[in-house]
């Protein structure tokens, strides 16, 4: 495992990975120009958690 796990099980929350990647293919296509127009990540169990207490996410500002 790379990370913990996000609200999908097949899913895990590994920010470095997103930079990585986008390091690679800036070096690979000689820094053309990369639009990422959606990134997050999906809290385990946050669907069934109240307005305030999802709005009290950590691990979210970890994430970023």
């Amino acid at each position: 495992m790379i990370g913990p796990y996000a609200e999908s099980t097949w899913l895990n929350i590994y920010p470095a990975g997103l930079n990585k990647l986008l390091k690679w293919i800036d070096n690979r296509y000689n820094h053309i120009p990369i639009y990422v127009f959606e990134n997050g990540m999906s809290e385990p169990g946050e669907n069934a958690k109240s307005i305030e207490d999802a709005l009290h996410d950590p691990m979210r500002t970890q994430y970023y």
